[in-house]
């Protein structure tokens, strides 16, 4: 018996340890290309700014967050249309959202920022980089297969993992079916597309349910998805010029539960740069941050310093 009251409370005392570091995460709004954009921040040093995936928000990183923040001011902002950042309907074009991060950039009173993005944020922060090099040092893009670029091939091996794609192009029948069932559909992007399904825990998909589920949510999150043939689009005329800038791959070893998506991910990623380290982390799938906090982290600062 008294082992199990020792587990309790060292499990407690993690609990509590984690609290505490969440607690130097501090909330902010700023007026960003003409909405109002929400970002946590952390930490203090050279600056990092994260963009997160769906349906996840900055939340997302708060491992990672307190991991960096003594070397670094890491800086994770709600994309357009989710979490608290502004529900909007227009603007989710690749150019325009990269345009937020630049205006969050200028705002912020940075000349240069590390740059990083995982999920539907990576694209952003690729854009990002392409189209504003003078704003970016280097940029690490996490689970990313670029629309126009490979995405294609991978819809065709993971068809089975990907059957949402098509549905989320449809914001206004995605907010008729899903509204107030989100606390079935969020859960349905977690735990199947990870290594180990505990390292997401049910606090974390409380707090996205309920990012999800205010007014708006559905639709404007899923204008993302809609933009995805745009993305194809822009990214053609975007590679005709290489990526400069260091560029850090990141996948899972069982990305979207399917560990034949590596070599595409890898390809993909090569029409986009010639100065590209791309790494798998073992025991992993695609929820890195989740699932991966501690050797991401230190993925991150070794490749930034």
């Amino acid at each position: 018996m008294k082992k199990h009251y020792l587990i309790v409370f060292t499990l407690s005392l993690l609990s509590l340890q984690q609290l505490v570091a969440q607690n130097n995460i501090t909330h902010h709004y700023a007026d960003v290309n003409g909405i109002k954009m929400h970002y946590a921040k952390a930490g203090k040093g050279d600056p990092i700014i994260i963009l997160h995936g769906f349906p996840a928000d900055w939340f997302e990183w708060r491992h990672v967050m307190t991991a960096l923040e003594k070397k670094y001011t890491v800086i994770v902002p709600d994309l357009r249309g989710i979490g608290e950042t502004q529900k909007v309907k227009k603007g989710y074009e690749l150019e325009n959202q990269a345009k937020d991060v630049a205006s969050l950039i200028d705002v912020l009173g940075y000349d240069t920022v590390n740059l990083v993005g995982h999920d539907i944020g990576a694209p952003i922060a690729y854009a990002t980089t392409e189209l504003y090099p003078e704003k970016v040092t280097k940029v690490a893009l996490l689970e990313f297969i670029m629309a126009g670029a490979g995405m294609e091939e991978v819809r065709k091996i993971a068809a089975p993992n990907l059957w949402f794609f098509d549905f989320q192009t449809q914001p206004e029948l995605g907010q008729q079916l899903l509204e107030g069932k989100m606390d079935r559909y969020i859960p349905l992007f977690f735990r199947p597309y990870t290594y180990n399904p505990l390292a997401i825990t049910d606090e974390a998909l409380d707090h996205y349910i309920e990012a999800y589920s205010k007014e708006g949510a559905i639709e404007s999150s899923f204008q993302h998805y809609v933009m995805q043939l745009q993305y194809a689009e822009k990214a053609k005329e975007l590679m005709k010029t290489k990526l400069e800038v260091p560029v850090l791959a990141l996948a899972g070893e069982f990305s979207l539960g399917n560990p034949k998506l590596g070599s595409p991910a890898e390809k993909s990623i090569k029409k986009l740069t010639n100065n590209v380290t791309y790494k798998t982390l073992k025991d992993c799938g695609h929820w890195i941050a989740e699932e991966q906090p501690e050797e991401l982290s230190n993925e991150l600062s070794n490749f930034f310093k």
